[in-house]
């Protein structure tokens, strides 16, 4: 498999990064949900420091794939990690391993810049596939914490105090 690459996201890629989300959004039945434009995520990554990482795949000279993360620190285990935002595959390529190249690459990444120890990411509850695909590398559910968000005018609120 040398015709893979695994590369760090440039600035170029923030279109294709989008149309992927997008596409992500239609795969787990949020179509529609994007508001998300390639100039943020050129704001995003042009930032000090940047607001996430990111890794592309490509192969045969096309990019296939993308895993947007960024730094996480336990305050119970008392260590770092990373946590995944998103990791899409194009469904032409998901038979070569490449979510699992990239995945071990982010961690590679993880290690390096932050002695990263564990990975966490969310999957749609909907998403079967992936969710099938990241039990098979070892992921656990965890039963006990359920994500949530505040946002908008609810956040403004919360800001207030």
């Amino acid at each position: 498999m040398s015709d893979i690459i695994i590369r760090p996201v440039e600035i170029s890629d923030c279109d294709q990064i989008v149309g992927f989300i997008n596409q992500l959004s239609l795969d787990t039945g949020l179509e529609g949900k994007v508001t998300a434009t390639a100039d943020n995520y050129r704001h995003a990554l042009t930032r000090h420091p940047p607001l996430f990482h990111g890794l592309v795949v490509e192969y045969e000279q096309n990019i296939s794939g993308v895993c947007l993360y960024y730094p996480q620190y336990s305050s119970w285990r008392g260590i770092a990690g990373v946590y995944v935002l998103d990791v899409f595959i194009d469904t032409s390529v998901r038979s070569k391993s490449m979510g699992r190249r990239l995945l071990g690459a982010v961690c590679r990444d993880a290690v390096e810049k932050w002695q990263a120890e564990f990975m966490t990411l969310d999957a749609d509850s909907q998403n079967h596939g992936a969710i099938g695909f990241y039990h098979r590398l070892g992921f656990e559910t965890n039963k006990e914490d359920h994500k949530m968000t505040v946002f908008g005018e609810s956040f403004k609120g919360v800001a207030k105090g």
